[in-house]
């Protein structure tokens, strides 16, 4: 699959902010993810030693999409874990999320850092269906 996400400038100069879409959800949430790794290193530099799993589960798909990057966001500051790739299964009757990720711990050393993201953000977020598959539009605080 190619790259399905990009990241928009002029939206929110002093945060990050990015396109991310998929033929499915499950494609969508990779695509966010990637993004969200590209924003704090290069992801060329991150190599697949561990593997981590996840379960997620939300009132709705907006609120777990949220959580999902948030979560990365989460394991990157206390666990110092960064991800290159990403299987997920997503259940939209249910709201939840499997997910396989392979990655790294963080090295200063070795790793071109990009940027520190503070938070995910609900500033002019978006999650929706449409012809061609699914998108969504992010803003994270740098």
């Amino acid at each position: 699959m190619s790259r399905g996400y990009c990241f928009d400038e002029e939206i929110a100069p002093s945060d990050c902010a990015f396109s991310a879409w998929g033929e499915n959800l499950a494609q969508l949430f990779e695509q966010a993810a990637l993004a969200v790794t590209e924003t704090t290193v290069e992801l060329e530099d991150v190599r697949e030693v561990e593997r981590r799993t996840f379960e997620l589960k939300q009132e709705d798909l907006d609120s777990l999409l949220i959580e999902w990057l948030e979560e990365l966001v989460y394991v990157k500051d206390v666990d110092r874990m960064v991800f290159r790739r990403y299987e997920i299964d997503i259940d939209e009757s249910q709201n939840s999320l499997s997910a396989r990720l392979y990655g790294e711990t963080l090295d200063n050393n070795r790793h071109r850092i990009n940027n520190d993201i503070k938070a995910v953000t609900y500033h002019k977020f978006s999650l929706e269906k449409s012809a061609g598959g699914w998108k969504a539009f992010v803003v994270l605080d740098l």
